[in-house]
């Protein structure tokens, strides 16, 4: 079974700091003597569910182009759920201590290659609270991540970006410190169909193939 683990973009999509709307410009419609009916998409690379890559914030970091199709399928998924985070709270290297991780897990902690952060908030995706006062994660955890998950190649969350809004210095450093390590971000993604307990085979990422760009807009699909 396939999971869908992206939002689809419409004109409600939130945007951080509700900026670079998505927009629908409805330019021809069809009719029965053959005319086609189109219309024009406007909206900013980091739109919905998304990735950031390296260069959104490293210079001369890598891009979309830099990376091969496999990169973006993954095997060995980690769920981390935190579901009493409060707004603009910064998850913290304290919060994966007091996971309990199965024995399973620890067993393979060498292998693991993404990790989903499971928060709930997506809960108020439709209110400003999603927008201006969602969560982030601290910069430390960057470097801890890498050194416990050393194969470590993408996070992902239920929250609008990496940077809460309300903090938006440390989402930076936070940006960086992700980023410079090679892990790749997925922002804003759709777990509400996944629990604790879903055990997930494969996750498949597709960004829209724009060859040079720092980030892309992604369909995500879960093999559970």
């Amino acid at each position: 079974m396939f999971v869908f683990l992206s939002h689809t973009l419409n004109s409600r999509t939130p945007t951080y700091g509700k900026r670079n709307n998505f927009i629908i410009s409805k330019k021809k419609t069809s009719n029965s003597r053959g005319r086609a009916s189109g219309c024009l998409l406007t909206f900013h690379n980091h739109t919905g569910t998304h990735v950031d890559f390296p260069s959104h914030f490293i210079k001369n970091g890598k891009n979309f182009s830099n990376y091969s199709q496999n990169y973006f399928i993954y095997k060995k998924i980690l769920i981390i759920n935190l579901k009493k985070i409060k707004p603009s709270y910064l998850i913290s290297i304290k919060d994966i201590k007091n996971q309990k991780l199965t024995s399973s897990i620890i067993n393979k902690k060498n292998t693991i290659d993404f990790i989903l952060f499971k928060t709930n908030f997506e809960r108020f995706r439709e209110k400003d609270k999603y927008i201006f006062f969602n969560p982030g994660i601290d910069p430390l955890m960057g470097e801890f991540l890498k050194k416990k998950f050393p194969k470590l190649k993408a996070i992902g969350f239920d929250f609008i970006s990496l940077s809460s809004f309300q903090n938006s210095d440390e989402g930076k450093k936070a940006h960086i410190e992700f980023l410079k390590r090679g892990i790749l971000i997925f922002e804003d993604m759709k777990l509400k169909l996944i629990n604790k307990d879903s055990k997930i085979k494969k996750i498949f990422c597709f960004p829209l193939p724009v060859e040079e760009i720092d980030g892309s807009p992604c369909s995500i699909l879960a093999e559970i």
